[in-house]
């Protein structure tokens, strides 16, 4: 899944060697945060967030598990 999520962010920026993605995992699920340059925090989220909720759908189409998978996005 983390390496899905560092593919996709990866396409969508125009500074790709910025994109850091860390996982944590609590007794709720996994939790992504993935961190991209200030400039391109917005081609990552997208108008009203639809960029950022359709990262959202396929890594969440990916968890085989019946673990939570949550993702915040944030500016380096």
């Amino acid at each position: 899944m983390q390496e899905m999520l560092e593919y996709i962010v990866k396409s969508l920026v125009s500074n790709p060697d910025v994109v850091e993605v860390t996982s944590t995992t609590d007794k709720h699920g996994i939790n992504f945060k993935v961190k991209v340059d200030s400039k391109d925090l917005g081609c990552v989220i997208g108008r009203n967030g639809n960029i950022a909720n359709s990262i959202r759908t396929v890594v969440k189409s990916l968890n085989t598990g019946k673990s939570r998978v949550g993702i915040k996005f944030d500016a380096k």
